[in-house]
């Protein structure tokens, strides 16, 4: 009986050699083991696969190259316009406004002679990238004959405050088909947009450079920067616009803009162009009175100074028939920490952001801890009445005194356990304990500030009337 075997096992006659045994999926061939041929296949059925993916993208890529439109050329020759194929009758665009003052949302007309001095013919084309302006062109593009010249009409329309608008660009290139053009045929020159806008709230958010963020939230950052050499605050907004929000925004804002006054703090402007929306501010180093007293630098000089200054915001707004609505030490800005200084303190948030973004920020409802701190500071009648008052405001100042005074928030205890808690309990006449540390007189003041009844809280010019008293006594 004989066993077989499925190794291939040869033996070498003419030596007498062992028997080679090769392993399964190798070949005896001429004195060694060959692979089988069937990894040899698929070897090459892998390259051939390869390779024909390899073809297939170039072919792609060829094809993608060929259809590529102007938008898609990288980047233009730049040359002077003494270079430039074509000759254009000039090199800035005044609008007819030398001179004078051009405005927002107006249309100014101005006009080039485009030539094509050559004897071929050459093709033109306008391009701007540009959110500062509008901008109309007639005609847009045109192909120009030999020794011909066409009227380009150029009609514009300034979206914003701005220092310097950017250019116009006219390209050139030879023939009529910009994709069968060379690269290096085709050039641009520049055409510069000479005017001189008037100073408005909307500005250009190019002019504007982050620096620092200082705090996020859910429907915008806030921001140090620096706005024409000038280092402000901005607020980012992060919130889906439309143009009617836009429009309400500005008309809002623009109401706001009318209260201008050395105690309170400047808005220089907005930004509303699409997904750079953002609100303009003046910048207060010094932070605001509470972080001030927390760093222990709001000694009694500079608590009367800042109180006399906050006075003489709120007044300001009364005298002309509007309230703050949210005065609290947050709010009261420090521009200064010398009691010397002309200035220490000016109040801000005397707009209501809610109401500018009201067609964008569906009410919410606060979160709790916010809701109580705010609680503090509203007059009890405002949780029953949607409107603002003087006498609202001469409650939420009598409150801030008290904390700028004994130089900690007002209820340390927190008696209350949440918001609605909180409100309940001040409506029915609940008021914070005032320590025996603070002075007698500013004890009876802040007192007389959050008395239940209106009529009984003293008029603005009061209050300022007893700090000025209180620091020719000091």
């Amino acid at each position: 009986m004989s066993n077989s075997t499925s190794s291939n096992t040869t033996f070498d006659n003419s030596t007498n050699s062992p028997p080679l045994i090769c392993p399964p999926g190798y070949f005896y061939v001429k004195g060694e083991c060959v692979q089988s041929t069937h990894w040899i296949l698929g070897v090459s059925i892998t390259c051939s696969l390869l390779l024909a993916l390899v073809m297939v993208l170039i072919i792609v890529v060829w094809f993608l190259s060929r259809k590529k439109t102007t938008s898609s050329r990288d980047r233009y020759s730049r040359v002077h316009s003494d270079d430039f194929p074509l000759h254009l009758s000039k090199t800035e665009l005044t609008f007819e406004s030398e001179g004078i003052t051009m405005s927002i949302n107006t249309q100014y007309t101005d006009e080039i002679n485009i030539t094509n001095t050559s004897d071929i013919e050459k093709s033109f084309k306008i391009e701007f990238d540009a959110t500062q302006y509008i901008l109309k062109t007639e005609p847009e593009c045109g192909v120009l004959g030999p020794h011909s010249s066409v009227d380009v009409q150029f009609t514009i329309t300034l979206k914003c405050s701005c220092k310097q608008y950017p250019p116009i660009n006219v390209v050139s290139f030879d023939g009529t088909s910009e994709v069968d053009a060379i690269d290096e045929d085709i050039v641009t020159t520049p055409v510069q947009v000479c005017a001189s806008c008037e100073d408005t709230l909307l500005l250009d958010f190019k002019e504007i450079s982050t620096k620092e963020l200082i705090a996020n939230g859910l429907h915008g950052d806030v921001v140090v920067s620096t706005y024409r050499g000038q280092t402000v605050v901005v607020k980012k907004f992060k919130l889906s616009w439309t143009e009617e929000a836009r429009s309400f925004f500005v008309e809002r804002l623009g109401e706001v803009t009318q209260m201008r006054h050395s105690n309170l703090i400047t808005i220089f402007g907005c930004v509303v162009t699409p997904n750079h929306e953002a609100l303009v501010m003046e910048f207060a180093e010094h932070g605001n009175a509470r972080t001030c007293y927390r760093r222990g630098e709001m000694e009694l000089k500079l608590r009367e100074k800042v109180l006399i200054d906050v006075c003489k915001g709120i007044q300001y707004l009364h005298s002309n028939n509007r309230v703050h609505g949210c005065i609290k030490p947050t709010n009261m800005l420090m521009v200064s920490i010398n009691p010397q200084s002309t200035v220490c303190c000016k109040l801000g948030h005397y707009w209501d952001l809610a109401e500018m973004t009201s067609l964008i920020i569906p009410k919410i409802e606060a979160d709790n801890e916010i809701m109580m701190q705010n609680s503090y500071f509203t007059a009890p009648e405002c949780f029953k009445e949607s409107s603002l008052t003087a006498e609202a405001d001469v409650y939420s100042l009598g409150m801030s005194i008290l904390e700028i005074y004994q130089q900690k928030m007002v209820y340390p205890e927190r008696p209350f356990s949440n918001g609605w808690d909180a409100a309940t309990e001040i409506v029915k006449g609940k008021r914070p304990d005032v320590p025996n540390s603070v002075d007698e007189k500013i004890k009876n003041l802040v007192t007389k500030c959050w008395e239940q009844k209106l009529e009984s809280r003293p008029k603005i010019g009061e209050i300022l009337k007893t700090f000025m008293e209180l620091q020719d006594q000091s």
